[in-house]
């Protein structure tokens, strides 16, 4: 049985839960695009997050254009034991106490985005809210300089569309993701070398060990 249905195209997912009654009874699990299947079935989800030996997670980009070495993977590209080797990590750096001392500026900056637009009456709460929102609370906490934090979110999706089946596409956006992350590297060899770091989550990660001091 085939259904169309691509998860990454808006309009699919604008209307999509007739779709998705489908696909659990006819088709619960389909390759949305290729070397991408969608699981529909609560169980068949649980069954794969359970069994990383059995269903290793694979790279978000194909294999033939991927040049990156396994340190340079996205968290979620990983299997164990390196993704719980870094999970470990970044929950050390990001603690419920840690979090929730983080309240006030995030209402702060909620309150900032909102004065922008409060006086015209009406807003697009993704495009005035929900897309300015993320760089300006984790931008100030990652210790990148402020002038990456408006990146992220087209970072975000210039990462997401090397999967786009247009090859142009593609590599505009592998150029793209590319510069960012060799330029963030070099930051992050410039915080290893100071001597004064500032307590960021970037000082966090540099400074952090694992359980076999690595």
């Amino acid at each position: 049985m085939t259904i169309d249905y691509n998860p990454f195209d808006p309009a699919a997912v604008d209307d999509h839960l007739s779709t998705l009654a489908r696909l659990r009874h006819e088709a619960p699990v389909s390759e949305v695009v290729p070397g991408v299947f969608y699981l529909a079935r609560h169980s068949d989800i649980i069954d794969v997050c359970r069994k990383p030996s059995t269903f290793e997670q694979g790279r978000f980009i194909p294999l033939d254009i991927d040049t990156r070495t396994d340190d340079q993977l996205n968290l979620g590209e990983t299997n164990p034991p390196q993704h719980t080797r870094i999970r470990k990590i970044l929950v050390s750096t990001m603690s419920p106490s840690k979090v929730r001392a983080l309240e006030p500026a995030v209402r702060k900056v909620c309150a900032e985005i909102v004065d922008r637009f409060a006086d015209r009456g009406h807003a697009d709460m993704i495009a005035d809210l929900g897309v300015p929102l993320p760089g300006a609370v984790i931008g100030p906490l990652t210790g990148l300089p402020p002038e990456y934090h408006g990146q992220f979110r087209s970072y975000s999706d210039d990462y997401m569309s090397r999967t786009d089946p247009d090859p142009a596409v593609v590599a505009a956006a592998s150029q793209r993701v590319d510069e960012f992350d060799a330029a963030t590297r070099a930051l992050i060899r410039e915080r290893r070398a100071s001597s004064d770091r500032p307590k960021d989550l970037l000082t966090d990660l540099v400074e952090s060990v694992d359980d076999d001091g690595n």
